[in-house]
């Protein structure tokens, strides 16, 4: 495998890719934190702080939805700060990391009611949507964007507002 032939990050990368793609499947979320807890130690050994950080805030996101955060906690803990992560990844030029990252959690924040929030940070991932030209998560991107943005049309009052939301997500 990966680890024998010495790509430590690809086998990382995997194990990733492993975990969103049943997410996005919607296995059941005590399923993917019970499969994805051993693979924290492998990616943390890899030395590659994006990957590993976008895993922890990947499991974050699993663990809030499942109800196993702390209120008010929002998407920090288990060893990940949003803050940091964002930081890191921007100061790297890791841009794929602050989309991924933020689809997720536009998606949190819709799937909690929060539309006004999700609306936002659609609004705030925009500009570096182009960096997942072709990718599946500009799918996401849009999805839950259009969806936060509907979930915001009964607090509209204006005609006008409501027709340029519906022409938005047309």
């Amino acid at each position: 495998g990966a680890s024998m032939s010495g790509d430590m990050i690809y086998k990382c990368w995997a194990l990733h890719f492993i975990i969103l793609t049943k997410f996005t499947c919607g296995e059941p979320l005590e399923h993917l934190l019970e499969e994805g807890e051993p693979f924290i130690n492998t990616i943390a050994q890899s030395n590659d702080p994006n990957i590993y950080r976008l895993y922890l805030g990947l499991r974050q996101v699993i663990l809030h939805l499942a109800d196993k955060t702390e209120d008010g906690e929002g998407l920090d803990g288990n060893g990940f700060v949003e803050a940091e992560a964002y930081e890191q990844w921007r100061n790297g030029s890791f841009d794929a990391g602050v989309n991924w990252f933020s689809y997720l959690k536009m998606q949190t924040l819709y799937m909690d009611g929060d539309y006004e929030a999700a609306v936002k940070l659609g609004k705030q991932s925009e500009e570096l949507l182009a960096s997942n030209f072709g990718f599946w998560p500009m799918v996401k991107y849009y999805f839950y964007y259009s969806l936060a943005l509907l979930g915001t049309y009964p607090d509209l009052s204006a005609a006008a507002e409501k027709k340029r939301l519906l022409d938005t997500v047309d």
